[in-house]
């Protein structure tokens, strides 16, 4: 797998997308004013156009670091490392008392606040409800999300949680993209993925950015589904574990 979409952003400014209104994250003055202003206004008139970008957020490792005092299957099984490194850190507490240690990645909460003003945003996570309701309460203070959709909201299969984009409320199959670090998150919608690297506490991080670049690029493109194919080849490299996982599964 692609470590993320940093190195496919280089490919991408190749293409016919007009790139040159995407303001550079450390400009300054007027002109970078005017550029971040066209652009801005550029985006909240393509969100309010039906067919614009639906963008659908994993969690867990892709926006945050999370542990547990005690964890109890609240999310999905894979590898996590232990130690929490403080970095820009929040608390939380879920309804049957437990608490969790929150990491935010470095730029969360202006991507967060970028996606929110220019693209239909979603998020999707293999974790319960019960840890991931309070964790976005605390992240989405202002209730930007069009929707959230947990653990349930996945197909189980084989012992994997599946995330299936057709349950996003209007979504569009060519407009919609999906953000996440667990290839099989990838497995029913290949062509819709955008893979990013686990986020385990890296103080120097900037994943989130070059996704905001990415995502401006595609929202231009009136079938995203092409231009992901040739940037991530997610369709050939999740074939053998596809073949594997969902060879019997009567709906895939």
């Amino acid at each position: 797998m692609p470590r993320g979409p940093a190195p496919i952003l280089r490919r991408l400014l190749c293409l016919p997308l007009a790139p040159a209104v995407v303001p550079s994250r450390g400009g300054t003055g007027s002109a970078f004013r005017l550029a971040r202003g066209l652009w801005r206004g550029f985006a909240a008139e393509r969100k309010r156009e039906e067919g614009g970008l639906t963008v659908v957020l994993d969690i867990d490792e892709c926006l945050v670091h999370t542990t547990f005092e005690d964890d109890y299957n609240f999310r999905q099984k894979e590898y996590r490392p232990d130690a929490v490194k403080a970095i820009d850190q929040i608390e939380i507490t879920m309804s049957d008392g437990e608490r969790a240690r929150v990491n935010k990645r470095p730029g969360l909460d202006r991507f967060l606040k970028t996606v929110l003003e220019e693209f239909d945003t979603y998020t999707y996570t293999a974790a319960m409800e019960i840890y991931a309701r309070p964790l976005l309460d605390t992240l989405d203070t202002e209730k930007g999300l069009q929707g959230r959709y947990y653990r349930q909201d996945c197909r189980y299969h084989q012992g994997l949680y599946l995330k299936d984009l057709d349950i996003v409320d209007k979504a569009d199959p060519k407009r919609v993209v999906l953000v996440d670090n667990n290839p099989v998150s990838f497995l029913l919608q290949p062509d819709n993925g955008i893979p990013v690297s686990s986020f385990y506490d890296q103080a120097d991080d900037e994943e989130l950015e070059a996704v905001l670049q990415v995502l401006r690029l595609l929202s231009a493109e009136e079938d995203v589904r092409p231009v992901l194919r040739e940037m991530y080849h997610l369709r050939d490299q999740l074939r053998p574990l596809s073949k594997r996982v969902l060879r019997d599964s009567p709906s895939a």
